[in-house]
């Protein structure tokens, strides 16, 4: 994301370049494409009324960008105001440029049609104050109703990283992080934050954690060996930064020349099961490097919520049963050799795979073991609800919501929304799993974190070639570092503030949120103090900015916090 010319809403859609597969023949094949560019162009210019004609009176929607399912025309297109406020839109047009990709139709005649289901991929440059890229994927089914074409399924997914044209997952995030502020009183604490974040997934006796789509959000009273304490009015947080191989990654930074803190290097610190270090950064930020110990010798695997007597709902059961407990003859048997699979509820960059010896690998290399599991399968539930089955000549699609909890050493809370194509209760042809985590609370998710720095320069030496947390993207007095969904960000400051102080955490963290207005009065009642920080914020209370309105406040602990609200529109 950096400062860049405002981006115009525009689709390029080009059949020549893009189509991958067609079962219709030319002229049907172009009147579909024409009708997905007609409805990202009507989307891009928020044009209920032509929406509405291309939407059935019973269409589904689970898209990932409101993380809603919603049934029926009249409450997709009521909720679509509320979507678009998510996005700059100068001139009352949606600032993303969408380039459709790798479009695939099926279709029961060529000629003739009565559906076609259509997945494709979507690049996106968007932005008006700031630039950002993202990809996602789509899936639609469209049917004739009346000889005209009405979409009846929508579904999609965004912030992948995948090649098509190699058929290749993208590469990993160069990091994944959680941030964490520590607190005096943790219950006092977790009462505060709660209406803010939604309930925590869990709580030790030294622990909260709320996880929002990530990076999650800690709060710890440990202290960390002294290295973590409440400064009043001031920023106190820091970065959990995860690895695989806390071992190697400790010999990577001895390499590096990185200063570790309380001997952590020689002697590794623990949560729970987990191992951690503590390092600090060129300013003497602190920084916790930890690996997650997801083996367990014990725990369940359920599977709730399919009590709907049909075979393909009970299909759809015991696919969810064969993931859980790791079931990989009835994965490939369901699969089979051209079955497709796309899940992005949890990993962004795998991408989309082709039958079932494929999907196999990468279910034991990736996905399960980002889990807590044992032997016999994931630790948690998979719990289904609010089923829609749409019949076909060729498919019966199978559609439902998915939450999945995980009950092990390191509790998690997924939301989705799954979509399996079926050619018959037996063989499964394409399943698309997205995310649809949102908190009951003000906050959305995080926006970014943001540590203060005397020079970016020599931050952009640690965090990239010490850390190596990547490439960055930089902005006057300010670096970015992107994880899967997020920025760890630097950020300068001068000496004489009394933002840094040595061998401790000196962070903050933004949340994006849905209003200023509703979370400033919460701040309000709760009586927290609202300090005026010349690096952070430029009054006190409700700061507007262009395209962003933000509130600086202290917690209940004294730690500040930063809540930002995108206006959609510049100011």
């Amino acid at each position: 994301m950096s400062k860049k010319q405002e981006i115009k809403g525009k689709v390029i859609l080009d059949l020549d370049e893009e189509l991958n597969d067609s079962e219709l023949d030319e002229e049907n094949t172009e009147e579909l494409s024409g009708l997905i560019r007609d409805y990202w162009e009507s989307y891009l210019k928020m044009d209920k009324d032509r929406l509405g004609e291309i939407f059935s009176d019973d269409i589904r929607k689970m898209s990932q960008r409101n993380r809603k399912l919603l049934d029926g025309s009249e409450k997709v297109l009521k909720d679509l105001s509320d979507e678009w406020t998510a996005f700059e839109r100068p001139d009352n047009l949606i600032s993303e440029e969408m380039t459709i990709c790798y479009i695939n139709i099926l279709a029961d005649d060529k000629s003739e049609p009565t559906y076609a289901i259509a997945y494709y991929w979507v690049e996106i440059e968007g932005g008006a104050r700031w630039i950002y890229s993202d990809q996602g994927m789509v899936l639609q089914v469209f049917q004739k109703e009346d000889d005209e074409w009405k979409l009846v399924l929508h579904t999609d997914g965004w912030s992948t990283d995948y090649d098509w044209d190699e058929k290749t997952p993208g590469e990993e995030a160069t990091f994944a992080f959680d941030y964490a502020y520590p607190v005096k009183n943790l219950k006092r604490a977790v009462d505060f934050y709660t209406p803010i974040l939604g309930k925590p997934d869990y709580v030790t006796e030294t622990q909260a954690y709320f996880g929002l789509k990530d990076p999650g959000f800690i709060l710890d009273s440990s202290g960390l060996y002294g290295h973590s304490d409440v400064k009043k009015d001031l920023c106190n947080g820091y970065g959990v930064i995860y690895v695989k191989d806390l071992e190697k990654e400790i010999e990577k930074l001895q390499e590096n020349e990185v200063e570790f803190l309380a001997d952590s290097d020689s002697k590794p610190k623990k949560w729970g099961k987990d191992s951690f270090v503590m390092i600090k950064d060129a300013d003497g930020n602190l920084v916790v490097v930890l690996e997650k110990n997801h083996e367990m010798d014990e725990g369940k695997s359920e599977v709730k919520g399919f009590n709907e007597e049909s075979e393909y709902i009970g299909a759809a059961k015991e696919i969810a049963e064969a993931w859980m407990t790791k079931d990989t003859d009835t994965i490939a048997s369901m699969i089979g050799d051209d079955g497709l699979w796309v899940d992005i509820s949890k990993l962004t960059n795998r991408g989309m795979h082709e039958g079932s010896e494929e999907l196999i690998e990468n279910l034991k290399k990736y996905y399960w073991k980002n889990l807590d599991y044992t032997e016999d399968g994931i630790v948690g539930t998979w719990t289904a609800k609010n089923f829609k089955e749409i019949s076909l000549e060729d498919y019966t699609i199978v559609t439902y919501e998915r939450t999945f909890v995980g009950t092990g050493n390191h509790p998690i809370k997924v939301s989705s929304f799954v979509t399996h194509i079926f050619e018959s209760p037996e063989k499964l042809y394409f399943t698309f799993i997205n995310n649809a985590t949102i908190k009951e609370g003000m906050v959305l998710e995080v926006d970014y974190t943001a540590n203060p720095v005397t020079s970016t320069k020599d931050a952009e030496e640690f965090y990239t070639n010490q850390l190596e947390l990547g490439e960055i993207y930089d902005d006057e007095g300010w670096l970015g570092y992107w994880s899967d969904n997020s920025v760890y960000g630097v950020y300068e400051v001068e000496e004489d503030d009394d933002l840094l102080h040595d061998e401790k955490s000196n962070g903050y963290v933004s949340f994006w949120i849905r209003s200023a207005e509703e979370t400033n009065q919460y701040l309000k009642q709760k009586g927290v103090n609202f300090p005026l920080i010349k690096a952070i914020n430029t009054k006190k209370g409700v700061d507007a900015q262009k395209g962003y309105v933000q509130v600086v406040c202290s917690d209940s602990e004294g730690n500040v916090v930063v809540f930002s609200e995108y206006t959609g529109r510049k100011k």
